[in-house]
């Protein structure tokens, strides 16, 4: 899954035109395609003269699977079909894409589906049966982590303990969400603890999380020392909770975030006066210009605060 959300993030950088090049020399498969025939003579002719070939073998598979007219598998052996199928065939490419959709919506086996759409990904990176693989992965990696909360929180603990004692940052992402929608001011703790997170997106949803429930904010004494932590990103993020959380009387806290000279903290300092504070985090970070900023940062600074 690790090498899905690589390629999936590299495809989202250079755009398709590049990754496709990139992803054929370094990333593909390559699934063997079965051989193509102009008519069922043909084909007949090929497999009654090539008993062992692929060909012949994926047929035989396929007339014992009974398929109807409508394309659906009627076969109470199916699973065990397919499975012998993939094991005999596992570098072709027909036997997977029948295998996929059939244990996807026939079976809803995540397991086994997840899988095989990770190989047709890997053979194309737009392969599409009715949705393109990359969403199905997406969607059937989200159902399994759903899942797997599931079964955590049927152990009894604190969902903050779960959440702390959990390292895979996937779940993690689940429990947020059902945190966010369920939400408790005792949360509060354990999304301010997510911001050391290492997983970027963790971070950005422990913060849009607090963010969303202001009524349980932390308190002014709290946010001032994450605005002086060590971590780079916690001071950061802590920009946007003395927006939100505490306001316009508190923009003065941000002085040093904007003096610090560090890009990424000027960064999103700035992007928090612009996005949430309105008007008047625009006419704050007006008269507090940027220190030592990097030129890129200067002249963002001077087009949002001299642009209506």
């Amino acid at each position: 899954m690790l090498a899905f959300y690589i390629s999936e993030a590299t495809r989202s950088m250079f755009g398709d035109e590049k990754f496709n090049v990139s992803f054929i020399s370094h990333g593909a498969v390559n699934l063997i395609e079965l051989k193509k025939f102009d008519s069922d003579e043909d084909f007949n002719n090929y497999i009654k003269n090539n008993p062992l070939s692929p060909e012949s073998k994926w047929n035989g598979y396929y007339n014992s699977l009974s398929i109807n007219e409508e394309g659906k598998i009627t076969s109470g052996k199916a699973e065990a079909i397919l499975d012998k199928a993939l094991y005999d065939l596992n570098s072709y490419l027909e036997p997977k894409i029948l295998a996929a959709n059939y244990f996807l919506k026939g079976k809803n086996d995540y397991i086994k589906a997840l899988n095989i759409y990770i190989d047709l990904y890997f053979d194309n990176p737009h392969f599409y049966d009715w949705e393109f693989a990359e969403f199905r992965i997406k969607t059937i990696s989200l159902e399994n982590k759903k899942a797997w909360w599931e079964t955590k929180k049927m152990s009894g603990a604190p969902i903050a303990k779960l959440i702390e004692s959990e390292n895979n940052p996937r779940i993690i992402g689940v429990a947020i969400s059902e945190i966010r929608d369920n939400w408790n001011s005792e949360y509060l703790q354990v999304m301010l603890k997510l911001f050391r997170n290492d997983d970027p997106d963790i971070q950005r949803q422990a913060l849009h999380t607090i963010l969303h429930h202001p009524e349980d904010a932390p308190s002014k004494e709290t946010i001032k020392k994450l605005l002086n932590d060590k971590d780079l990103i916690v001071r950061a993020m802590a920009s946007f909770l003395v927006v939100k959380c505490l306001g316009e009387k508190h923009f003065n806290l941000l002085k040093d975030n904007l003096e610090s000279g560090i890009e990424l903290i000027q960064y999103d300092t700035m992007q928090a006066l612009v996005v949430m504070g309105g008007k008047n985090g625009k006419e704050f970070l007006k008269k507090n210009p940027l220190k030592n900023a990097q030129p890129e940062l200067e002249e963002m600074w001077q087009h949002v605060v001299y642009n209506k």
